[in-house]
């Protein structure tokens, strides 16, 4: 067991409740597993997560725990959870909304839906690591918001843990969310692994890009990255899900 390095992954799974003739959740659940299998992350943050879905997770990865699961009896809800292998303890676990009131369901005025964000910190012997799962609305400034938002309940955690940000955020690295993580922090700034390349990740299960690179791992802190991926399987021309997964390895540098 490599206690230096860990891999985290990123994977908006499309939600099964989604009219998708071609691609419903029934028929790409099984490939989608074994996309996760074969990279076997020590995390996963996922979105869009409907609770059959969830369930489904949780059976089939028998390796991990997850946490991060909002109780609500909607049908539609979907999750953002973290899952983690068992041999990670999860030390505290925060849930909130991005919102101006975090605590309790809730919405930014100018956001389609409610959005939601998850903070869980890790340990494994003698290694900690902080690390937020969310899904961003789409408007440039509830986009800002949400990550002034996170940026300043993450201010509260002890700045000698690493620190990373991972999530479907509906804006490539040009937007002013990516902004307010990267450049405008008078603390340490997060650092994208993939850099300047806006490699696409959103492809609405045709393999062919839509968008620029709205899936991110964003990452401070005592740890480097030493490998990136975005996994872009199919089989027999279908995809696990309209989005591609991001995977990222990291090293702790002491």
């Amino acid at each position: 067991m490599n206690n230096d390095s860990f891999t985290i992954m990123t994977f908006n799974i499309r939600f099964g409740l989604a009219h998708d003739t071609d691609n419903p959740w029934g028929k790409r659940k099984d490939f989608l597993l074994e996309t996760i299998k074969s990279e076997s992350p020590d995390f996963i943050g996922f979105q869009e997560a409907n609770d059959f879905q969830r369930d489904f997770l949780k059976k089939n990865l028998k390796n991990y725990n997850c946490t991060g699961i909002y109780k609500t009896s909607e049908k539609r809800w979907q999750d953002i959870p973290i899952f983690f292998k068992k041999e990670w303890e999860c030390v505290l676990s925060d849930h909130f909304f991005l919102s101006n009131s975090p605590l309790v369901k809730s919405k930014f005025k100018e956001s389609e839906w409610p959005r939601q964000a998850v903070t869980s910190l890790f340990y494994k012997q003698g290694k900690f690591i902080c690390i937020t799962n969310t899904h961003f609305d789409f408007k440039d400034l509830v986009q800002q918001k949400s990550a002034k938002l996170i940026k300043s309940r993450l201010d509260s955690y002890n700045t000698r843990v690493p620190q990373i940000i991972c999530g479907d955020f509906n804006a490539d690295p040009t937007g002013v969310c990516y902004y307010e993580f990267t450049q405008s922090n008078n603390l340490e700034s997060f650092k994208d692994p993939f850099g300047n390349l806006h490699t696409p990740t959103f492809h609405g299960f045709t393999g062919v890009p839509k968008t620029g690179r709205i899936d991110w791992v964003l990452y401070k802190g005592d740890i480097k990255p030493i490998g990136k991926k975005i996994l872009k399987n199919s089989k027999y021309g279908k995809y696990p899900s309209d989005h591609f997964p991001v995977s990222v390895k990291f090293q702790f540098n002491t």
